[in-house]
């Protein structure tokens, strides 16, 4: 029996809605089918389970984000356009689909081990800017500059997200870059640098 077509993107739709506002795993089939307009069984003639609607959806997300970040970072500019550009395409996607951004940046943590260590992920790209500008950089420095520089930038999210800062949250890259810029430089204090930070 052919799939039909239509049925797919509003599925999608759904799905991605409530695996953000709810979680994945207190999210069901059977609501997911119900919020899209669609039976069940529409569902699984295009996903086998719930976990594969998941990992469909993640890819299909996470190709996007990865592909924004590392158009910004390898980007022309100095080291702080580059971050105020990568954080800003970031926040803008956030400004324009806020499910998309919150499934991929956010509740991707819920995924936990069933992400495969081969997928490039956004802390991947962020680890690969920071080791750019040095000569040579301990691998516990290295992760942990990614994960302070990826934790200003969720968090600051996470403000606009829950109301305490207003929309857009673009507006607020360039603060959120000068804050990342500060860790690069606290680096730069301790290791050698083959370019300018």
């Amino acid at each position: 029996m052919p799939r039909p077509p239509k049925a797919k993107q509003p599925i999608k739709n759904a799905a991605l809605r409530l695996f953000v506002e709810q979680g994945i795993h207190a999210t069901g089939i059977r609501e997911i089918a119900q919020a899209a307009g669609y039976s069940e069984a529409a569902l699984y003639r295009h996903w086998t389970n719930k976990d594969d609607l998941v990992h469909s959806l993640f890819c299909e997300h996470l190709a996007e984000v990865v592909t924004r970040l590392e158009e910004e970072l390898q980007g022309p500019g100095s080291c702080h356009e580059q971050l105020q550009a990568a954080i800003k395409a970031l926040y803008t996607l956030y400004d324009e689909q806020p499910y998309t951004f919150r499934f991929i940046l956010i509740i991707q943590h819920d995924l936990g081990p069933s992400i495969d260590e081969s997928v490039r992920m956004p802390h991947d790209c962020v680890e690969a800017f920071i080791a750019s500008f040095f000569k040579k950089l301990p691998k516990d420095e290295l992760i942990l500059c990614a994960g302070a520089m990826m934790g200003t930038f969720i968090e600051a999210s996470g403000r606009v997200i829950h109301g305490h800062l207003p929309l857009p949250l673009a507006q607020y890259a360039s603060q959120v870059s000068d804050h990342c810029l500060q860790l690069l430089r606290g680096l730069a204090n301790k290791f050698t640098t083959v370019k300018e930070i």
